[in-house]
């Protein structure tokens, strides 16, 4: 197959130098199948040296284009200016800091050939599973490489209106799953996300005037006003019910005012955002979830961990509820 006049890539960078070395380093070895496709770079206006890199390796790979921002536009803004200018066929969007196998590509081509409008390159969240699976592993940039006659109009106004939200991806994979577009989903994966602990991903090189509600802006938040797209109720409320960390709503519900309280200045916003987002089910188990943590809150103090929630009654530790959090976008 002449992947050359099919698919082109478009990679989105900020001040990533050390990590995009380690991504060139894969995009750009001997068994890489993209390594000759038309590759645009996409640089926030870098200043640690990120552009220096990339000009490197434009004088070693004519297909390189670098494209540099006058502005730091932010992560998702540079996402959706990718979604903005892809004119071939396919699209496969990448960030500057995950691994590659390359292993399997032979499933990605067949999946091209078939005229697939989405083929998902990703399955650590099992997406084969259920929509809401789906749904959540595509929040991550790269998971999706996407025929780019489904970024219409429509979907890049949704993109840009969903940059408050954190997943402006989102909005061609709820048009995909509200026209029942046909999504091929492979067996393995070949882009796997690494996590970067500490790193913020949305809003790196924002100085202290950064808006509050942004600064207070949550995934879940993010994730269910997402959810808005899709247009059916009851695929809307199950994906909602599936996006759980945890092992039951209690748990997760009780973690999400834990986590609002503690990292998001306890914002009232946050909440009535998830409960909009909900149905009368979904909203009744929230409310009475939140009034039994506003009830207890002066007599419990809940602790986050990187992997449990604690709870002390009176400061003398008593439980815990222990989860597992999956990161669900990374820039």
């Amino acid at each position: 197959m002449n992947l050359k006049n099919t698919l082109e890539i478009i990679l989105v960078t900020y001040n990533r130098k050390e990590h995009l070395q380690n991504t060139f380093d894969q995009i750009f070895a001997k068994n890489s199948p993209i390594k000759n496709l038309d590759i645009t770079i996409l640089d926030n206006k870098s200043t640690d040296g990120t552009g220096e890199l990339i000009q490197e390796y434009v004088k070693k790979f004519p297909n390189i284009k670098h494209v540099i921002h006058n502005r730091n536009i932010g992560g998702n803004a540079n996402i959706t200016r990718a979604f903005e200018i892809a004119s071939q066929k396919y699209v496969w969007i990448l960030c500057d800091d995950d691994e590659y196998d390359w292993t399997y590509w032979n499933e990605v081509e067949k999946a091209l050939e078939d005229d697939c409008d989405a083929i998902v390159v990703a399955n650590y969240l099992n997406p084969k599973k259920d929509v809401a699976q789906l749904v959540k592993q595509l929040t991550f940039v790269p998971a999706g490489i996407y025929k780019t006659e489904n970024i219409t109009d429509t979907v890049m106004v949704n993109a840009e209106f969903n940059l408050s939200n954190m997943f402006a991806q989102l909005a061609i994979t709820c048009h995909l799953i509200n026209e029942n577009k046909k999504i091929h989903i492979c067996d393995n994966w070949i882009v796997n996300m690494v996590p970067h602990g500490g790193e913020e991903t949305y809003t790196r090189g924002l100085d202290g005037a950064k808006h509050p509600l942004m600064n207070n802006m949550l995934w879940h938040v993010g994730f269910i006003n997402s959810m808005h797209m899709i247009k059916d109720p009851k695929q809307r409320s199950f994906i909602i019910d599936k996006v759980s960390l945890h092992k039951n709503w209690v748990s997760h519900y009780y973690y999400f005012f834990a986590i609002n309280k503690e990292s998001a200045n306890n914002s009232f916003k946050n909440i009535c955002d998830i409960f909009c987002g909900m149905n009368f089910r979904q909203k009744f188990f929230f409310l009475l979830i939140f009034i039994i943590f506003k009830i207890n809150n002066r007599i419990i103090s809940v602790k986050v961990d990187s992997d449990k929630i604690k709870f002390r009654f009176f400061g003398v530790l008593k439980t815990h509820i222990r989860f597992k959090p999956k990161q669900v976008n990374s820039l």
